[in-house]
């Protein structure tokens, strides 16, 4: 069913206004958004933050969003064909236009907070922009602007509606008044044009410029600083900290005033706050405080009267004469032309760069806050022994947060670090930059931002902004970071694993070379079984496949870790591109992380600790695709590393052993060969993977981005096809997703890298598919429960005199006429724990397969444990059915045994 309010959207489009979807007001009187009571736009911002491009007239769509969101409210985006007077109450909207005329009946609505909203057209050739504060208590809504519509629910509960008389029905959009349009022109160079909401990553910039216009007509900053803090927590999402409101203000406050403080912009900052503030004072030292001389200096310039009475509060109580003296010092520090300073430092590009105001940087001595004395001296204090500078700001496109990298002098050359700016502008968490040899101690820390708030103000236009990504991989259905993107990237993560793996994406060497190599290689199945899983872990996130390992083992000398290198130096440097064994495991995850999609070597599994880690949970851990939630420093929650790519490992010995779970089994493909036969050509490969390495990855997925630009389904068809090719000869195998991947990856990079016909490519991909799928099924072991029974009974029969009658303590059961075991749980739990199984998972499948005997209790519960008696007690068994062997043969073996021992 449709509700009342999604008619009247659809109505309202109808008539040709873009309907935009607000946050609403719930039942508690607050707003729906995730910031509840606490919304400084209750009902009146936009729920999603690309709200211009999604302002439709589209019924289909409009009814869509009130199906996500029935509660709703309306807006109209303005600016396309007619503008709005905003006009509010609560600041003497109404008074405010009295002097200059009255408009014409237009169509109007009464806002839920008892202003009015009047429509005006725009005429052809007009630019009409969304401007706030035209007058106190008016603002217009135009291009970049919306407004509440009427049926909408303010916060305190009325709504918004027509105007009688004036509603779309009963009368059209008005032309303005030339007293209007010539209001809002002739004050377009005074006020900036605002946003209804100004995002993070605008707001530093769109507030210093609101203070710059506001300095501009002589405010102070007491007088900026009220209103920025206003502005902030009326519009800016999430607002800025007080402190950094403060820092702009205090920045801009430096420069020279252009035009005296005007009547409108001083009634704002009434000079009987400053008085009752001095009355109530405990310590009237406080009076020569910066702040406290900035509002007497503005309160002697424009209230005189107000500056008398003040004097006579403080009479007796400061020195009157060095009060004037000081308000007249500051008065002069804060009118004193600010003449910039191009920012020269060697070795860094600083073109277009100024040094801010208030501060000295120099390559030799570094940075010095300088501040003016009362006398009129210039004051330096050192900041840091070493320049620093903002070099280049990274807008993250997934996440849509940005990072700062500082670029700073030490140890005779320039270096260079990334960070969160939630780490550079925060006076605590940017101390753990130190151990970057950043030159920041808990001393220069405040001093330091101050510096870089200021830095980053004075050169906002020149720093470069560069998109970037945190990871690599797949961007979309075509694009691969870092080999094939529609636009320039750069890499911005700070962790020391994913810079490695940056670094180590490099092209060296001569591209010839490394083909003569890989092609020899490739004639053996293993070898290029290997060689082509590297180029299938491209191919896993488009195929939504699961992470799975490939394990190649074989004794020492056999060519493993040069086939591997071979494999990974498609890429980039194999030195840093494989991993180890000798890790931790967030170590191994992090890295898995940031090779994404690339695959993922690991060498030598004989190093692992199993101590620390087991294979399983190494298997378990990294097939996962996701790493584990953990805490951050600051109390919430670091962010979830994920990946998708295929494993490859090589060791000595087997990855799965005889207590492997069955989950682990299903997500390793393990091959017993030996790739190089000949040792000459094993040295060789090493040679050449070091040396040559980076161009086969990039021509393969470039091409394969170009195929999957004309055809997204390209990848899904052509495994398909490999797959049921396969499952011909090979339908029972478990691994058949797996090893089809890996033979997608080769026959795509035979094409496309080794230029293999078609024919040839596909023929060889699945002849080496199904030799490795042979090989794998000589290594396949039985299933988990299958390997525990085998052990059970090894133990039993191992233990047998345990059972008898006459056997000395312990006694682990007995036998039965019909020679089942009677095994005491205590014991049998031990025994199947220090082989390696879970007693309780393997116990059920037991009975479920008729190797013990269980039963129904009377309350529907199947029992795997059954009462009998064991030396004259009764007590809960096992009942094991172990199987009966060839007992003639045993005993013809020991009569010939005692036969050949009587001899």
């Amino acid at each position: 069913m449709v509700n009342e309010r999604a008619k009247l959207a659809v109505g309202y489009a109808k008539r040709g206004f873009k309907i935009v979807i607000l946050h609403g007001i719930d039942k508690k009187g607050n707003c729906t958004c995730h910031k509840g009571k606490n919304c400084k736009s209750s009902g009146k911002h936009p729920i999603y933050k690309n709200w211009e491009e999604k302002a439709t007239t589209n019924e289909d769509e409009i009814l869509e969003e009130f199906k996500k969101h029935p509660n709703a409210n309306i807006g109209f985006l303005t600016g396309e064909g007619y503008f709005v007077l905003d006009i509010d109450t609560k600041n003497n909207g109404y008074e405010s236009l009295k002097s200059f005329g009255e408009f014409k009946k237009t169509v109007s609505v009464k806002t839920g907070s008892g202003g009015s909203h009047h429509y005006f057209k725009i005429s052809e050739g007009l630019d009409i922009p969304n401007k706030v504060g035209i007058l106190p208590g008016v603002d217009i809504r135009s291009r970049g602007g919306l407004v509440v519509a009427p049926g909408s629910v303010h916060k305190n509960g009325n709504r918004y509606e027509w105007i009688e008389g004036c509603s779309i029905d009963e009368v059209e959009i008005a032309e303005p008044d030339e007293w209007l349009i010539n209001l809002i022109l002739n004050k377009r160079n005074t006020f900036k044009e605002i946003p209804e909401v100004i995002e993070e990553g605008s707001r530093n910039s769109m507030l210093t410029s609101i203070a710059g216009a506001l300095r501009r007509k002589g405010l102070s900053y007491d007088g900026i600083l009220a209103a920025l803090l206003a502005e902030n927590n009326t519009r800016c999402n999430p607002p800025l900290s007080d402190s950094e409101i403060e820092t702009i203000a205090k920045s801009i406050c430096r420069y020279k005033p252009e035009d005296p403080i005007t009547g409108e912009e001083w009634d704002v900052f009434k000079s009987d706050d400053v008085l009752d503030i001095i009355t109530n004072l405990d310590d009237y030292s406080k009076v020569f405080e910066k702040e406290m001389l900035n509002k007497l200096s503005m309160i002697k310039d424009n209230d005189p009267a107000a500056f008398a009475i003040i004097k006579s509060k403080l009479k007796g109580k400061v020195n009157i004469r060095d009060l004037e003296k000081s308000i007249k010092h500051i008065k002069f520090n804060e009118i004193t032309t600010y003449n910039k300073m191009p920012l020269k430092l060697k070795g860094l590009d600083t073109k277009g760069y100024n040094v801010p105001y208030g501060w000295e940087v120099d390559l030799q001595d570094g940075i010095f806050m300088c501040e003016q004395s009362s006398d009129g001296n210039i004051n330096k204090f050192p900041v840091s022994f070493t320049p620093i500078v903002i070099s280049r700001r990274f807008h993250n496109l997934d996440m849509e947060t940005e990072k700062v990298e500082l670029a700073f002098f030490r140890d005779g050359h320039w270096r260079k670090i990334l960070a969160p700016r939630s780490v550079v502008f925060n006076k605590n968490s940017i101390l753990r930059l130190a151990d970057s040899s950043f030159p920041v101690s808990s001393n220069n820390a405040s001093d330091l931002i101050s510096y870089l708030s200021d830095f980053e103000r004075e050169n906002d236009r020149v720093i470069p902004l560069e998109k970037s990504v945190a990871r690599l991989g797949w961007l979309n259905s075509n694009e691969f970071f870092p080999y094939s993107t529609r636009q320039r990237l750069e890499f911005e993560d700070d962790s020391k694993e994913a810079s490695k793996i940056i670094s180590g994406l490099k092209i060296s060497g001569d591209y010839t070379r490394w083909l003569d190599v890989a092609r020899k290689a490739r004639e053996n199945a293993a070898a290029r079984f290997i060689i082509s899983a590297g180029f299938a872990s491209i191919l896993l996130e488009q195929l939504h496949k699961r992470v799975f390992f490939i394990h190649l083992w074989h004794n020492s000398r056999s060519g493993k870790t040069a086939t591997l290198k071979l494999a990974i130096s498609a890429f980039g440097n194999p030195s840093k591109l494989i991993g180890s064994f000798n890790s931790t495991a967030v170590g191994l995850e992090r890295m898995a992380a940031a090779l994404r999609n690339l695959p993922f070597a690991i060498d030598e599994l004989q190093v692992l600790n199993t101590k620390r880690m087991t294979t399983d949970s190494v298997i378990y851990m990294l097939a996962q695709g996701q790493g584990r939630t953990r805490g951050s420093k600051d109390g919430g929650i670091q962010e979830i590393l994920n990946w998708r790519n295929i494993i490859l490992t090589t060791g000595e010995e087997a990855m799965i052993g005889d207590n492997t779970q069955d989950g682990a089994n299903t997500r390793t493909f393990e091959i017993y060969a030996k790739p190089i036969e000949d040792v000459s050509f094993a040295a060789m490969v090493h040679e050449t993977a070091e040396q040559n390495y980076g161009h086969a990855g990039e021509v393969y997925i470039k091409k394969l981005c170009e195929e999957l630009g004309k055809d997204e389904e390209f990848l899904n068809s052509n495994f398909n096809r490999i797959k049921e090719k396969l499952k011909e000869k090979h339908v029972d195998c478990i691994h058949i997703n797996e090893v089809s991947v890996v033979a997608l990856g080769d026959y795509l990079s035979s094409m496309y890298v080794f230029e293999e016909d078609e024919d040839t490519a596909f023929n060889m991909a699945i002849k080496t598919a199904e030799e490795m799928i042979e090989n794998n099924r000589q290594l396949t072991r039985s299933d988990n429960i299958e390997r525990a029974w085998e052990a059970f009974v090894n133990w039993i029969i191992a233990n047998n005199q345990r059972f008898q009658f006459d056997t000395p303590s312990p006694r682990y059961g007995r036998i039965d006429l019909n020679e089942n075991y009677f095994v005491i749980p205590t014991y049998a739990h031990k025994a199947l724990e220090e082989a390696g199984f879970s007693p309780k998972k393997v116990f059920r499948g037991f009975a479920e397969r008729g190797y013990i005997e269980s039963y129904i209790d009377t309350e529907g519960i199947r029992r795997f444990q059954i009462s009998k008696s064991i030396c004259g007690k009764t007590c809960r068994v096992y009942v094991v059915k172990v199987p009966i062997g060839d007992k003639k043969e045993e005993v013809s073996m020991y009569e010939e045994y005692n036969i050949d021992f009587l001899k």
